[in-house]
């Protein structure tokens, strides 16, 4: 897990949690070296039913690592609905927006609804824990896209932002008893959503929680190189944190100025850029500020 393997934590609460994860052989993990995939990829592959989890819970540490939990999903269907948490609000950000991949905007929306909390359809408090419901959209007659219904739409977005962050706390709750263990490592797609996190963290129902730059797809590529890492048996042991994630290649000022300068766009300097910037925010303007090397992780919670 690139979460845990870049945390410095000897041991920790692990959680990954996404709209789908793999299909596998009784949905159970396999570590695979390079050849043991591609015989795995050759078959034949075992007659069993094959199952793709969307959420997992894992002890991590220095030695190894134990599954205490996991829950399972049918599939990642976004016009579909609740198989899965990633699923239900990937299904709201498509029914409003017609694109399944605004969930930012969702986010956004959801704030818009202050207190003003109204029934919420997408999951209910039952006995045994928190339910979903497959039937969201049935109760909302659905309007053109956004900005069309935009009161029914805030509400729908503030439902499904509720639903996520009511059910995850209640299971981390939970998990936090299982296993007893003071520090968090978090992953999977879900924890994109920085609303969510910062709940978690505050809750101050782990001592301590870490949250890479890249928790979604894009860090398994770390995960993996990690891993290559530990089975070779060089794998540093890390002092600290790295507490940032600017690892792409920064470009110097007369870098900058051939790019301006040779498709001869209209460009001025400025001493004073934070007092151009916001003067510019203050008139609603859109600003695009560029500066220090690219950050590793979804373009829009970085540089």
């Amino acid at each position: 897990c690139s979460s845990y393997g870049l945390s410095t934590l000897d041991e920790a609460a692990v959680v990954v949690i996404d709209g789908l994860g793999n299909r596998t052989p009784n949905g159970q993990d396999y570590v695979l070296t390079g050849p043991e995939m591609a015989q795995y990829l050759r078959g034949p592959h075992p007659s069993i039913p094959h199952q793709a989890e969307c959420e997992s819970y894992y002890q991590f540490s220095r030695s190894g690592y134990e599954l205490v939990d996991r829950v399972y999903a049918e599939s990642f269907n976004v016009r579909a609905g609740s198989s899965s948490l990633g699923e239900m609000y990937a299904a709201v950000y498509q029914y409003i927006f017609g694109d399944w991949r605004e969930s930012s905007k969702v986010m956004a929306l959801a704030s818009l609804s202050g207190n003003d909390q109204k029934p919420n359809e997408i999951f209910t408090n039952e006995s045994s824990g928190p339910v979903l419901h497959r039937n969201w959209q049935i109760a909302h007659r659905r309007p053109n896209l956004w900005p069309d219904g935009q009161e029914e739409y805030v509400a729908l977005a503030s439902n499904a932002q509720r639903a996520l962050e009511e059910i995850i706390m209640w299971r981390l709750e939970r998990f936090r008893a299982k296993t007893d263990l003071h520090f968090l490592c978090l992953a999977g797609g879900v924890f994109l959503n920085v609303v969510l996190n910062e709940r978690i963290v505050a809750s101050r129902l782990f001592d301590s929680v870490y949250i890479p730059s890249a928790p979604h797809d894009a860090g398994i590529a770390v995960g993996c190189a990690l891993f290559g890492l530990h089975q070779l048996g060089r794998l540093p042991k890390q002092k600290a944190r790295t507490m940032h994630d600017y690892f792409g290649r920064p470009y110097s000022n007369n870098e900058i100025l051939e790019a301006l300068t040779s498709p001869r766009l209209n460009f001025t300097h400025s001493n004073h850029v934070e007092t151009v910037a916001a003067e510019r925010l203050a008139k609603g303007k859109i600003i695009a500020w560029y500066q220090g090397g690219p950050g590793f992780g979804h373009r829009t919670l970085v540089h």
